[in-house]
């Protein structure tokens, strides 16, 4: 056999190593700076020093909660300690945890994460790697199955999450792997006492459950990790169905979803569509929770009328626009809207098109009877002064509202009529050639109901002696 047909077993410690390193390539951060939180442990101090082998840029960040009195101070000296001696720089931290912040645990991964972003942002490095492991990973799915979690969140930690720039490099490696790995390397450790108080649920999960698990049923973390897979799938439906809704119509941006074709679903599938496209959109942030009883209250937005809205966060709203179920941003939702350039039209132009409208001349007929609640607007075009103008109403615009004798501020007329803030900018007007209002125009409503489109001036409504109108009717209708 010569030597180059020879090809010994490489050691499992090297191949971890490697398999480090083609994570980093395969993520685009091979020589790229890296933020990495270190605790001082095992498995943190382990990925450090395979990250020195790999001769990576790292900038070490350490967290010290105190609770643990001088043994959280041995923590960071020796994190301090060994990122010197690497010729790492390092940054470490000292917090206090007040019984007001609430669950501590959720409290110190929050602090833990803020800190690891701005540090990440301040020291312009490309990814905070964490040294989160397969072992770690099976813990996560078997409390969100007791948790009755969604089978979407069944794939648990993501190995690259390209949202909070989070690299998890380990997550197919085992605690078994990575403790042969500190070992042949001598990877200096301290061991967390905490770890062996069964008072949190992971520690129950790894001292008590886990034993009589590997007694009873072998192989048993290798069948919870295979759960992850139906996640996928389930994720690729879903995803399949969002990109039928929310494409289903283009407009001008992609932040859309088609109601009629959403409430055709179960109400369940409702739900989850609406859930990914609001994480879908770019100014959510992953962060913040979609409770299930905040669904079902946007899933109650597909039977509202347009403008309805839900706020989702402090941040972003969902909303109504006609057929369609938007997301924006609350500074964006609030503003006023811009509208199409000013339309002006004179007889000959008739019938015509607008975007939400269409309006011709019509011969009057006395049996059409009442036409205050139909989805048209009516007007006596006798004492109109042509060309007419469809614009937007600004402050100062008044018209005299039906049986009021006197005129009124558009503004006020909105007021009576309870219009949120954020829909009175997509009211339009009809003005004539004498600057006077004649009719004003409400917006497009997503519903089966019939309700009126608009109110015409006292001084141009349909009377006995009308004979010639200009009917408007929505284009939805």
């Amino acid at each position: 056999m010569s030597k180059s047909e020879f090809r010994p077993n490489k050691d499992s410690t090297i191949q971890l190593v490697e398999k480090l390193e083609i994570s980093l390539k395969n993520h685009d951060l091979w020589t790229s700076k890296l933020l990495l939180g270190v605790s001082g442990g095992l498995d943190s101090m382990a990925l450090l020093t395979a990250l020195k082998d790999l001769d990576q840029q790292v900038f070490v960040v350490h967290l010290n909660y105190g609770l643990r009195g001088q043994d959280s101070d041995a923590d960071q000296e020796l994190v301090e300690h060994i990122s010197e001696f690497y010729g790492f720089e390092a940054a470490c931290f000292s917090v206090n945890y007040s019984e007001e912040a609430g669950n501590l645990q959720a409290w110190a991964r929050k602090l833990r994460y803020e800190y690891f972003e701005a540090l990440r942002i301040e020291e312009h490095c490309d990814a905070v790697v964490l040294a989160h492991h397969m072992d770690d990973q099976v813990e996560t799915l078997v409390q969100k199955i007791f948790r009755s979690s969604s089978p979407h969140t069944w794939n648990g930690m993501k190995n690259w999450d390209a949202q909070r720039f989070l690299f998890r490099p380990w997550l197919s490696i085992s605690k078994q792997e990575i403790a042969a790995y500190a070992s042949s390397k001598a990877v200096p450790f301290r061991e967390d006492t905490s770890n062996k108080e069964n008072k949190y649920n992971r520690n129950w999960i790894r001292n008590r459950w886990k034993p009589e698990l590997d007694a009873h049923f072998p192989g048993w973390e290798r069948n919870i990790l295979g759960m992850q897979a139906y996640a996928d799938l389930l994720d690729q439906y879903r995803d399949h169905w969002l990109a039928q809704y929310s494409s289903t119509r283009k407009k001008e941006d992609n932040q859309f979803i088609s109601i009629p074709d959403l409430k055709m679903c179960p109400k369940m599938m409702q739900q989850d569509v609406i859930k990914a496209f609001i994480e879908a959109h770019p100014s959510y942030h992953v962060g913040e929770h979609l409770s299930a009883g905040m669904l079902v209250h946007i899933v109650q937005l597909l039977e509202a009328e347009t403008g309805s809205m839900v706020s989702i966060s402090d941040t972003l709203v969902v909303y109504t626009d006609r057929e369609y179920l938007r997301i924006a941003s609350l500074e964006e939702f609030s503003k006023p809207k811009e509208h199409e350039p000013m339309l002006e039209f004179d007889q000959d132009s008739l019938p015509l098109a607008h975007a939400e409208y269409s309006l011709r001349l019509e011969v009057f007929d006395q049996e059409m009877g009442d036409l205050s609640n139909r989805n048209e607007l009516c007007v006596d075009v006798q004492a109109v002064q042509w060309p007419l103008k469809l614009r937007a109403w600004v402050p100062g615009d008044r018209f005299r509202p039906l049986g009021m004798k006197g005129h009124m501020k558009i503004s006020d007329f909105l007021v009576n009529r309870k219009v949120p803030r954020y829909v009175k900018s997509r009211y339009l007007v009809i003005e004539d050639g004498n600057n006077k209002i004649i009719a004003v125009l409400y917006p497009p409503q997503n519903t089966n109901e019939t309700k009126p489109i608009g109110s015409p001036s006292e001084d141009y409504k349909c009377t006995q002696e009308t004979q010639q109108i200009l009917r408007i009717e929505s284009q939805e209708s």
